[in-house]
């Protein structure tokens, strides 16, 4: 396996790669592409203006990219948006940690399938912080140990709005010492819907005639943008 190794420690590469790739649509946008849906778009509930959507999306990923706090993505946006940020203050706090939270949950989905970490921490465990803000369906889950390879497609944080749960992986013997859980013991809680599936890694290939055609071309658009950005070179390719 080769390790990305950043100059900044603060930056998570899987969860801001992953961000990176999504597409920024309205909510309208996103209902229209129903197999767009998901992943691979970023949208903000109860929000109809693209350049918003925009906003948010382009500073949520600058804080991705160089692992800033709350505070400096906030003074940032409000210089951008600041009639949406004075009036929807906690709306915008959700969006972020929504959005951050989502993002590094990706990455670690993606370092745990690694082929090298399943050799050597073979196990996942839902970890959720246990407190009285806890869900009832992250309690059901917390502990759940099973093979990665076998991880219910449903249980993949965040499980629900503001979900602060993670998956952690494990060697076999840190597993068998907490206690593998057996299929038919998970838990019968369902996340909230529109939560819960694992990130996908898998290219979709749209029929352009089935889509508005300004929002396909900003779907090629953003295409190109991300293969440029990963085509050149970082910090931490190798060499």
């Amino acid at each position: 396996m080769t390790w990305a190794i950043t100059a900044d420690v603060r930056r998570f590469n899987e969860a801001a790669e992953w961000f990176r790739a999504r597409l920024p649509v309205t909510q309208e946008m996103a209902d229209e592409l129903s197999s767009f849906s998901g992943p691979r778009a970023f949208t903000v509930a109860a929000v109809q203006e693209l350049e918003v959507v925009q906003a948010l999306f382009d500073e949520i990923q600058r804080s991705q990219d160089t692992g800033e706090a709350y505070g400096a993505f906030l003074k940032r946006l409000r210089k951008r948006i600041p009639d949406f940020v004075s009036e929807r203050k906690a709306h915008t706090a959700l969006v972020y940690r929504n959005a951050v939270t989502q993002s590094n949950n990706a990455g670690r989905w993606r370092q745990s399938r690694d082929p090298a970490v399943m050799a050597a921490r073979p196990y996942t465990m839902f970890d959720a912080v246990m407190d009285d803000r806890t869900t009832d369906t992250c309690e059901a889950w917390n502990g759940v140990i099973m093979l990665t390879s076998l991880w219910p497609r449903q249980a993949n944080p965040q499980l629900h709005h503001l979900c602060r749960s993670l998956l952690r992986t494990l060697r076999e013997s840190q597993a068998r010492a907490r206690g593998i859980t057996a299929i038919e013991d998970l838990p019968e809680e369902e996340p909230a819907e529109g939560f819960g599936a694992p990130p996908t890694d898998a290219e979709w290939h749209p029929d352009a005639s089935k889509y508005d055609p300004e929002l396909f071309d900003a779907y090629r658009a953003r295409r190109s943008e991300i293969s440029r950005s990963t085509s050149r070179p970082r910090l931490d390719d190798d060499g």
